[in-house]
């Protein structure tokens, strides 16, 4: 009722987490209903700075407007808009999310029948299409040598390591390796340290009257007592028959604790012409 705490699921939470985005940046949540991940980065960002939030669906949108509202995220803006036709002649956004909408298969529970027969291959191939598209104007509308964050809860090849390899084919991007540790404390607490920074950062998912994301030393990190580790549900990239880069996105497997979920970490390079491009992979096949 109040607005301090929102409950989320640990894996939806590790794309902000990876994302990194910092006081005073502009953010830009391509499709960020309910809202979790946007007001994360709220909080993760000190309510300091910008933070764009869009969603196509209209109903969704009052969700995300509410949850916002109710936290008092107050540097988000929110638009009601098909992600993958946003324009903006000034690429303005430091860090872009594309928590793009998917099948849904790292969700799907065996005994219960209507987490999946949503399902079928043409509604795959379909929205195929538009993390494609989504995905193609982030790159579009990101800084140079912004960072741009590829989520989805979908397992398949399909939806995740194939839409990878083809903006990697399709525009000058470069993958960032991410290595993340998770280990969940028996109580409530969860740790996430994402290994390819210098820096560690803890989750706590108890009630805190100021803050619920808190930055700690090596050293008070490793104090915590009596922690699981989930590392052997996280994979990396499948790469079979795929660009090398692949290899550097992560897969979390879907258990217990932890829903599935696939991440790419996407760095945009300096604009190229197609002339070049086409002469470097000629070069480099």
């Amino acid at each position: 009722e109040d607005g301090k705490i929102y409950v989320q699921s640990i894996s939806s939470m590790i794309p902000p987490i990876i994302l990194r985005p910092e006081p005073g940046e502009r953010v830009l949540d391509m499709a960020a209903a309910p809202g979790s991940k946007t007001t994360q980065m709220a909080t993760m960002m000190n309510n300091e700075g910008y933070i764009l939030a869009n969603e196509i669906d209209k109903f969704r949108c009052e969700k995300l407007k509410y949850n916002v509202e109710k936290q008092g995220a107050s540097i988000v803006h929110i638009i009601n808009k098909d992600g993958t036709q946003l324009f903006n002649n000034v690429k303005s956004f430091d860090k872009i999310l594309v928590d793009a909408p998917c099948s849904g298969e790292g969700r799907f529970i065996v005994s219960n029948k209507k987490t999946y027969e949503h399902w079928s291959l043409k509604m795959q191939k379909e929205l195929v299409e538009i993390q494609k598209k989504l995905i193609s104007n982030a790159i579009n509308l990101c800084k140079i040598n912004g960072t741009i964050l590829y989520s989805t809860c979908a397992l398949s090849l399909a939806e995740n390591e194939k839409v990878i390899d083809w903006a990697i084919n399709n525009f000058n991007i470069e993958i960032e390796k991410i290595n993340i540790n998770i280990c969940i404390e028996k109580s409530t607490r969860v740790k996430l340290n994402d290994l390819s920074q210098t820096s560690k950062s803890e989750i706590n998912l108890t009630s805190k009257s100021e803050t619920n994301l808190t930055s700690k030393s090596e050293t008070n990190l490793n104090e915590e007592k009596e922690f699981v580790s989930y590392n052997s549900w996280v994979t990396k990239g499948n790469k079979k028959g795929l660009n090398d880069e692949i290899k550097s996105t992560i897969k979390i497997l879907p258990n217990k604790l932890l829903e599935g979920f696939y991440v790419a970490k996407i760095k945009k390079l300096r604009i190229i012409t197609a002339k070049i491009k086409k002469l470097r992979i000629k070069l480099h096949p």
